[in-house]
């Protein structure tokens, strides 16, 4: 049992400049080429970075689920962690991701200001928007 990632030496000094090249990218535009492993470099770093400036979050924030309702409820796995007044919503849409599925999330827990930690952008809107751009899964931050 190996890992497909780790079957070959790391070139670094690839990884190096695409973790460059990659974390200044939109990330809509590299899910397009997601062979290249772009995306999943970008996620993996702005998520790690995230994580540094919010250790307590992470380490102590509390787990709690989020429902979905509606016909593709099923297809959505939310929750969030909430550790003193930081909070932290990641949705994630399950199946065939091409297809935007079609269901809500509470609205009180969108509640407030919200930053997309991926994107690097403001979020104001429903679910659709969260999934609208051809990525399955969306992380945000509460503001304020």
């Amino acid at each position: 049992m190996v890992d497909p990632d780790n079957r070959r030496a790391v070139n670094f000094t690839e990884r190096i400049a695409l973790l460059q090249e990659f974390t200044q990218r939109n990330l809509s535009d590299l899910h397009h080429d997601f062979r290249s492993g772009g995306i999943k470099l970008a996620v993996i770093s702005r998520l790690l970075a995230h994580r540094a400036r919010r250790p307590r979050l992470y380490a102590e924030g509390t787990y709690e689920p989020v429902e979905a309702s509606g016909p593709d409820a099923d297809r959505i796995v939310a929750f969030q962690r909430t550790s003193a007044s930081e909070r932290l919503l990641v949705v994630v849409a399950l199946g065939p991701w091409r297809a935007k599925p079609s269901a809500t999330l509470d609205e009180s827990v969108l509640d407030g200001s919200w930053r997309d930690v991926l994107r690097k952008r403001d979020y104001a809107g429903s679910l659709d928007d969260l999934l609208g751009d051809g990525l399955p899964f969306t992380v945000l931050e509460a503001q304020g």
